[in-house]
Order: C-alpha cells, then structure tokens, then sequence
C-alpha cells in the first residue's frame, strides 16, 4: 500500500461509489411498465407545457390542454385547490414563489404556457399551484 497515492485513492472511492450507487437490474425494451399505487394517500403530479386556456372565476376552475402535439390533453373545468399558489418557478428559488393567490395574476396567464401541480386525492384532482415560468 506504500504506492497507493491521494489520486488513485479519490479515483478508488469513485469508482466503489458508482458501482454501489449504479442499477441493479436494468429496463429493457421487452420490460412492462411498472405502476405505481397510492391507494388512499394523496398524490402530487407536476405536469409541463401546459397551455392555461381560460380561468373561471365563479366556481374556481381552469380549463388546460397538456402537450404541444396534435391532439393535446384537455381537461375542462379543472378544481383550483383552497390553497393554490402562483409561483414564478418550481426550480429557481425567488420571493415571488410565495406570493398569495390573486385571480388577476391568473387571469394574466390565460393563453400561456405554464407548468402546474396537481393534487390527486381521494378519487379528486385540483390544482395545486401554478408556475408561470413552464419548468
């Protein structure tokens, strides 16, 4: 061990840490998809590219379309969550990330691109907040 060097040690701890961190068992092309069940806990998703069409005031709902391709995903009257927030991001840390909800502020992003999550619970999704920055 008189030859083992600072190098060659750092190299050693890399290369134990990568082999100890790296997959046991990989995907292939023929492997089914794996689902995950939440059962009765709730579930947060965070959806991409989402496309704020119009912003019902009255009973607080929001109609989306998911996706840039030919036929998106539209989902009409989509419940807003009693505690949604608007962010600037879901990534950068800014103080606009914990500004309070306003309907004009939302009304602002119809017809833009946004990201958003939402909460799935008890058989119900709503909105969980909202990030105007799409990431």
């Amino acid at each position: 061990m008189d030859d083992l060097s600072r190098r060659k040690a750092i190299g050693l701890g890399v290369a134990a840490g990568s082999a100890l961190l790296s997959p046991l068992d990989r995907a292939s092309a023929e492997d089914e998809p794996k689902v995950i069940v939440a059962r009765d806990n709730p579930v947060l998703i965070k959806f991409k590219d989402v496309l704020l069409e119009r912003a019902h005031i009255g009973d607080r709902t929001i109609n989306v379309s998911i996706g840039q391709g030919d036929v998106p995903l539209k989902l009409v009257n989509l419940p807003l969550a009693e505690d949604i927030n608007l962010r600037m991001s879901f990534e950068v840390p800014s103080i606009a990330n914990n500004l309070p909800f306003e309907w004009k502020r939302l009304l602002e992003l119809e017809g833009k691109r946004v990201s958003m999550q939402v909460l799935a619970k008890a058989g119900e999704l709503s909105v969980n907040s909202i990030a105007w920055r799409n990431d």
